[in-house]
């Protein structure tokens, strides 16, 4: 059976006071470790076939950090996928599907009390099911979660949610600190390798994302916002291989542990603008304790 890429055209922290970084689940201050949970909601309509499609999206997501030395921490990534898709002329359909699992360490250099550096790196497990080839059928529901998820993500980490592909990543964030008001910068490159369906003009490709963030955090809350960019390569066929998003995000500190929140508003194709037929937003909500 053929596996292929996701098509970019239709798919497509306690008490301790540290900066909101460039990814809730990887916060470069971090002093230790964390574990954190996270559901991710999403809504879309669509016009199919059998009429209007309401398509919802709840898909849960795991993550470990483990400090194993001084400046080094281990991350155990498992995010999932789950849709269910109702027609106006039945009850419809709905799946829940284990996405790839990512496995991956980064270095964090505290230079001073204004900068914070993370380099880090992972390998992504070509974990996730593809049942089909063809989004528009009820057997592809797998493939159509994977889409659906990476949609209400901005794409953001799209190597997660590719079946088919062993990626191999490089992370990078800057954090800057000045009082309460931070400013992150994030930048990721992956080499993402077919593993399965056979040859194919997408064997071997490189996606590139980057975040920027502006916020300001103290030993109660942190919020601010963030804009998000992603690009893979792809064949003409395809379509667009960029997009852009912009989010809010907020997060509580309690005793030992945290609470967090993200909305994210795709801004342009292929998976925005959100709020229009066939195009997403995405609703993460987190909760948290440190290791």
């Amino acid at each position: 059976m053929h596996h292929r890429m996701l098509p970019l055209s239709v798919a497509l922290v306690g008490m301790v006071v540290a900066p909101a970084a460039a990814e809730f689940a990887h916060d470069p201050e971090i002093p230790g470790g964390m574990v954190r949970g996270s559901v991710v909601i999403g809504h879309s309509v669509h016009q199919g076939a059998a009429g209007e499609e309401k398509r919802l999206l709840a898909a849960p997501r795991l993550t470990i950090d483990y400090r194993a030395l001084a400046d080094l921490v281990v991350a155990l990534d498992v995010p999932t996928s789950h849709i269910a898709e109702r027609h106006d002329e039945d009850a419809g359909l709905s799946t829940f599907e284990i996405a790839n699992i990512s496995l991956g360490g980064r270095y964090v250099s505290r230079m001073s009390d204004l900068l914070v550096l993370r380099v880090g790196g992972a390998i992504v497990f070509p974990s996730a099911s593809d049942l089909g080839a063809d989004e528009t059928s009820a057997f592809d529901l797998p493939l159509l979660a994977h889409s659906s998820t990476a949609k209400a993500h901005g794409l953001w980490q799209l190597w997660l949610y590719t079946p088919g592909l062993l990626s191999i990543v490089w992370d990078n964030a800057v954090v800057v600190r000045a009082g309460v008001f931070r400013l992150a910068v994030n930048l990721d490159l992956a080499l993402m390798i077919r593993t399965s369906g056979g040859p194919s003009d997408d064997d071997l490709r490189v996606a590139a994302q980057a975040e920027l963030q502006a916020g300001f955090r103290n030993a109660i809350v942190g919020t601010g916002v963030a804009l998000r960019a992603v690009a893979v390569p792809v064949g003409p066929a395809e379509g667009d291989a960029f997009q852009s998003s912009v989010a809010a995000f907020f997060r509580a500190f309690i005793a030992g542990g945290f609470f967090d929140l993200r909305f994210n508003i795709n801004i342009d194709p292929p998976a925005g603008f959100s709020f229009t037929d066939e195009r997403w937003w995405g609703l993460e909500l987190g909760l948290g304790a440190y290791l």
